[in-house]
């Protein structure tokens, strides 16, 4: 959407005896029903759910508004990660960074029909215990008064054969919108792996109440982090064989093919692990991954600097929460991250964040900050690709590498005319670094669009090739390494090796 304003006019359908909506929009929303106000949403990747009055017609608001030059970029208001500012997007970091706005409805709209004691969310935190796992159960209840009703639990096999499991129990509880929570205890189960290692056994777990059911994915796996810092999956060690993503800019257009064939990309560079940077990105990604056994590494979306007051800190904390409630339940998240690259904010927010992640999450481990000491850039910011001898941003660095060109064919659609010769404000609108692919990196232009790109590819898998093998080989210093980055999210010139057509 390239306005900063959506308005979206929805005909109800009847039913009940009680309804509630369920969107999700990009930044925030606001309702009316019949021409009466019903309220307002903040945030953009976990969903309002409204109950809705007697009614029939809905109009939606949401608004992704540019935020004034002063508050933005170094004291943002509006979470968005990567979405808000970032040298990725649609004019990178420069003043134009903030058009071609992600704003607007990306994940639909439905409206849930319950009855009085509504279902409105389901998930769960995984625990070993001796000979098996202790589930803990939360649902997300909805009711007018106190209440006794049966609910119907299920565990069944997602990605292989195997036998289902249930269980029937009361649930109890005063009235108001609370979670409520129940505790099973289970066997042994087929365990979740990273696809290298074994196999990724999934479940979804099941949950019913008075009609209603919602799903949510199960793996049984443990995570920690031991006192050299390695990543333990299962108990036992693993070097991570990761890289950034931003999947896409504009959520709206991403779907479950999609996904599947960006996690299949992964699997075919012999990732085993992925960072989710600066930005919680589409439902389908995570699901995937689930599905294929990769690793992910999640980052709250804070992108550098945000406002110092006490509301944002609260806001903040509210969708930090909010964030663990909607991806809490994969199996394949194993790390909290709570900024990235941190400016002012680093000793005030990294903390407060962190600790509230703690709080929702015990189960996992959890960042402060992705800090700029953890992303070494020799060979493109400074220095030579020799000095990843070094080791630099060991034992974990999360960031590392060097732009390249997409392929001429694909740039002379996007550009035009400015492809050949390079019209440089263009390339630089599309992220284009000029400094460092030249005076750094010494990248010849060379004779035609074709020798540009050949040049700057062979650049930078030279420095991938390094910089990778350097890390390998230092393994016990080292304990992994996330590459920056995979997908072009739009049609950028940035540090991605796939462009943004998969290629």
């Amino acid at each position: 959407m390239e306005a900063e304003v959506g308005w979206y006019r929805l005909s109800l359908p009847e039913g009940g005896p009680r309804r509630f909506l369920y969107s999700l929009g990009d930044y925030y929303q606001e309702a009316w029903l019949d021409g009466t106000y019903l309220g307002r949403h903040e945030g953009y990747f976990f969903p309002w759910l409204l109950e809705l009055p007697p009614g029939r017609e809905l109009l939606l608001r949401v608004s992704a508004p540019k935020e004034p030059l002063g508050v933005w970029p170094r004291f943002k208001r509006q979470i968005k990660g990567v979405f808000g500012q970032h040298d990725c997007r649609p004019g990178g970091s420069s003043e134009r960074g903030q058009e071609r706005g992600t704003g607007g409805l990306w994940g639909g709209v439905e409206v849930w029909m319950r009855e009085e004691v509504a279902l409105l969310g389901l998930t769960h935190r995984l625990l070993p215990r001796p000979g098996g796992w202790r589930l803990w159960v939360r649902l997300w209840v909805d009711a007018p008064r106190s209440f006794r009703e049966e609910v119907a639990l299920r565990i069944l096999p997602e990605n292989f054969s195997g036998e289902a499991l249930e269980r029937r129990l009361v649930l109890e509880g005063e009235g108001g919108r609370g979670w409520r929570e129940v505790v099973w205890d289970l066997p042994g189960m087929p365990l979740w792996e990273v696809w290298e290692r074994g196999f990724p056994h999934l479940f979804r777990l099941e949950a019913e109440l008075l009609g209603a059911s919602l799903r949510a994915p199960l793996g049984f796996r443990t995570v920690e982090l031991d006192g050299e810092g390695w990543l333990l999956l299962n108990g036992r060690r693993l070097f991570l064989r990761g890289t950034n993503i931003i999947p896409t800019q504009w959520l709206a257009g991403y779907s479950e093919a999609l996904a599947q064939k960006d996690v299949a990309l992964l699997k075919e560079a012999n990732l085993n692990a992925v960072r989710v940077h600066a930005h919680v990105t589409h439902p389908a990604f995570y699901r995937a991954c689930d599905q294929e056994g990769i690793l992910v590494w999640q980052d709250f979306p804070l992108q550098w600097g945000y406002a110092p007051d006490e509301a944002f800190a609260q806001e903040a904390l509210r969708q930090a929460r909010a964030m663990v409630e909607v991806l809490g339940a994969h199996p394949s998240l194993y790390l909290w991250c709570a900024q990235n690259e941190p400016t002012h904010n680093r000793h005030t927010l990294g903390p407060l964040l962190s600790a509230a992640l703690r709080a929702e999450d015990p189960t996992r481990p959890v960042k402060e900050a992705s800090d700029f000491r953890e992303h070494p850039y020799p060979g493109w910011y400074w220095g030579h690709l020799r000095d990843f001898l070094a080791l630099p941003g060991a034992p974990l660095p999360s960031e590392f590498g060097a732009q390249a060109l997409p392929r001429a064919e694909l740039l002379r659609r996007v550009l035009g005319e400015a492809a050949w010769p390079p019209n440089w404000e263009v390339y630089a609108y599309h992220n284009f670094q000029p400094h460092e692919t030249f005076r750094v990196a010494g990248v010849e232009v060379g004779g035609s669009l074709e020798e540009f790109v050949e040049n700057s590819q062979a650049y930078q898998a030279r420095l991938l090739e390094f910089a990778i093998h350097a890390y390998r080989r230092g393994k016990g210093r080292v304990v992994g390494y996330f590459q920056f980055m995979f997908v072009e999210p739009w049609e950028g010139i940035t540090w991605a090796v796939v462009d943004v057509e998969r290629v």
